[in-house]
């Protein structure tokens, strides 16, 4: 289903990340990290995406990858922050 949704509402990061739970429980951590990397491509700016590879690439013995993927997410956050308005709703 989530995988669908992607299709349908790219742009949504729910649903990537959703598509690689899923897939991670179903499939394997190997397969989220892929989906992970596609959404990656598509919304380079939202934190939450680097954030969930970091965890996958932890649980497949990829530290280096994981701290540079984590620190990815928070660059991305930062800036994204930096950049808005007091009081504007944050969604990383």
């Amino acid at each position: 289903m989530a995988r669908k949704l992607t299709h349908y509402d790219p742009d949504d990061v729910q649903w990537w990340i959703s598509w690689a739970y899923a897939t991670r429980r179903w499939d394997s951590i190997e397969s989220a990290k892929s989906i992970l990397l596609t959404a990656l491509k598509k919304l380079p700016l939202v934190a939450l995406i680097p954030y969930n590879l970091a965890c996958y690439e932890c649980l497949l013995g990829e530290l280096e990858a994981a701290i540079s993927s984590a620190w990815y997410g928070v660059v991305v956050a930062w800036k994204l922050r930096s950049a808005s308005s007091p009081g504007e709703n944050h969604s990383y």
